[in-house]
């Protein structure tokens, strides 16, 4: 069948597939695998790098759980213990200079006990009147209240080392904390350090005459 301008018909799809000459549509997908392997080991090496430069600004091999989860486990066990030791330390520092304020209370004290045992000795001797004993007796009566001042005036953190709460008989020691452990513990007992305590008594009721007898526990 001709049409009236001469040209060929044209038969759609539908009318007569089997006689038209399909078109193929290609998709092509352009890639470059070279360089996606090149970006993924560019991306493997940064990453690696970035931990190279924790590790080395850190100073540690294990920064977290991800380079090595038993070595951090441990390594933080680690710490605790090393935060606790250095802790004990400080605790053990703090209780040297309660030693030793203590113990400069302690000389103080000493040393009005060699003064009174002097004055034991000198008034032993024959040759001194009553008058003079009387005199002796005064500076012993004052060394002794001396002794009282000091034990309850000393004081460390508002802990009276010398008042006896912290004695045997009391059974309430001052406790340091010397290791890391709940049971690392040092108790510390210290008796009463007045006149009473030191055993400080005198021969006569009013403590005028004679002189009294220093004891030393």
């Amino acid at each position: 069948m001709e049409n009236k301008g001469g040209s060929r018909p044209k038969i759609s799809a539908r009318t007569d597939p089997g006689n038209i000459d399909r078109e193929v549509v290609k998709m092509i997908i352009n890639h470059n695998i070279s360089a996606l392997r090149t970006n993924n080991v560019l991306k493997s090496v940064n990453k690696e790098l970035d931990k190279t430069m924790e590790k080395l600004s850190t100073g540690l091999r294990i920064n977290r759980a991800g380079d090595d989860a038993l070595g951090f486990a441990m390594s933080e066990k680690m710490r605790t213990q090393i935060r606790g030791l250095a802790q004990a330390e400080r605790n053990v520092m703090d209780g040297v200079s309660f030693i030793q304020v203590t113990e400069g209370t302690l000389e103080q004290v000493n040393n009005i006990l060699q003064r009174l045992r002097e004055l034991s000795i000198q008034t032993s001797n024959g040759i001194y009147s009553n008058e003079d004993r009387k005199l002796v007796q005064l500076e012993v009566d004052q060394l002794i209240e001396e002794v009282d001042r000091i034990g309850k005036s000393a004081e460390f953190n508002h802990i009276k080392p010398l008042s006896g709460d912290h004695s045997k008989q009391s059974n309430k020691p001052i406790q340091l904390q010397v290791g890391p452990n709940q049971n690392e513990k040092l108790d510390i007992f210290i008796d009463s350090m007045n006149a009473t305590g030191l055993q400080l008594v005198a021969n006569g009721k009013n403590r005028s005459y004679p002189l009294p007898q220093v004891r030393m526990r």
